[in-house]
């Protein structure tokens, strides 16, 4: 008998090797996706991305987050994510462009995202503008949100 989780990746029970598409692989290890005429490892799928260097990155975030010690001073919250819903209407929805209003109102409409769905994309969203130094939230921040949101539920 085949219970449902013989073909999931990983999984309750699975213990330290999985099974997919009739193979037994230890956890872990990296998919193998059959793409055209051989094995490619999933990683190597999609387009190629332009890697930014550590340094970099991390003199971005070091400035976003003292933008948002700025914006915040030091009581709480401190960090976009700890926003309450009032605090998200006053530093994240009020900031939104047209564009972007339109935008996360279509993703709250085919999405169906709830509440906390909707305040946790635009706070996601005020972390890009953040990253990407600047004051409002554009569509292409709220895109972006978006889309890791949708990553997350995949998953």
């Amino acid at each position: 008998a085949k219970s449902a989780l013989d073909g999931a990746p990983i999984g309750r029970g699975a213990g330290p090797i999985a099974r997919r598409a009739g193979k037994r692989r230890r956890i872990g290890e990296p998919f193998q996706v059959r793409a055209g005429g051989g094995r490619v490892r999933r990683p190597e799928i999609g387009p190629a991305r332009v890697v930014e260097p550590s340094p970099e990155v991390r003199r971005r975030v070091v400035r976003a987050r003292k933008v948002q010690r700025g914006r915040f001073g030091s009581d709480w919250p401190n960090a976009n994510a700890t926003l309450s819903a009032r605090e998200v209407n006053q530093h994240c929805y009020s900031l939104l462009d047209d564009r972007a209003r339109m935008l996360i109102q279509e993703a709250v409409d085919r999405l169906n995202l709830s509440a906390r769905g909707f305040h946790r994309v635009l706070k996601v969203a005020r972390t890009i503008s953040d990253l990407a130094e600047s004051e409002q939230i554009t569509a292409q921040h709220v895109a972006e949100a978006v889309q890791y949101r949708r990553r997350s539920n995949l998953n």
